[in-house]
């Protein structure tokens, strides 16, 4: 009587190391990329807050008739929309000027706001030590001349918030210099 061989199903330790490898080779090819994806989103959703903030200071400034202004702390930490303390708004029944609406927020951690000062001057400082970015007119321009403000994380390459002078619009635009800064 000739026994005939019984085979186990299995598989081969080269057949397992080769599966292995490919796993490996495969992950290690996606695993930047899904990186890349995520890399800068609170970066991003900071600079969508900060676009948020300026669209609302020019909304308020159309709205009330008055002129309204987008400032940050000087540490880029914080951000405030108020109406310009230059300018006098309503007055009540009595003569006292109407409280406007003062919207403070914070920035997430880790994230600051600068401005691009290219000729070297601020717009201008508030009493408590916020620096003015830009002033929104009762029209919905903005003062300034397109001012650029830069939200960056510390080893990130940042996000610019334009503002259109003659327009008030706001956009989102990528920093074109190597080193994540302004142009």
């Amino acid at each position: 009587m000739t026994r005939s061989p019984s085979y186990r199903p299995g598989y081969t330790l080269l057949e397992m190391v080769v599966v292995l490898a490919v796993v490996l080779l495969i992950g290690s090819i996606i695993l930047p990329t899904l990186t890349g994806m995520t890399g800068n989103t609170k970066v991003k959703g900071a600079a969508d807050a900060v676009k948020a903030r300026l669209l609302e200071a020019r909304l308020n400034a159309m709205d009330q008739g008055r002129p309204y202004v987008f400032s940050v702390s000087e540490d880029g930490t914080k951000m405030r929309v108020a109406p310009d303390e230059t300018v006098e708004g309503e007055l009540s029944a009595d003569g006292q000027p109407l409280p406007a609406p003062v919207i403070d927020e914070d920035m997430p951690s880790e994230i600051a706001v600068k401005a691009n000062i290219t000729d070297g001057v601020m717009i201008g400082d508030t009493a408590d030590g916020y620096q003015i970015l830009a002033i929104f007119q009762p029209d919905g321009t903005c003062a300034q001349d397109s001012p650029d403000i830069l939200v960056q994380e510390n080893g990130v390459t940042g996000v610019v918030v334009n503002v259109r002078g003659l327009t008030g619009a706001v956009s989102l635009n990528k920093p074109t210099t190597a080193n994540g800064g302004m142009p």
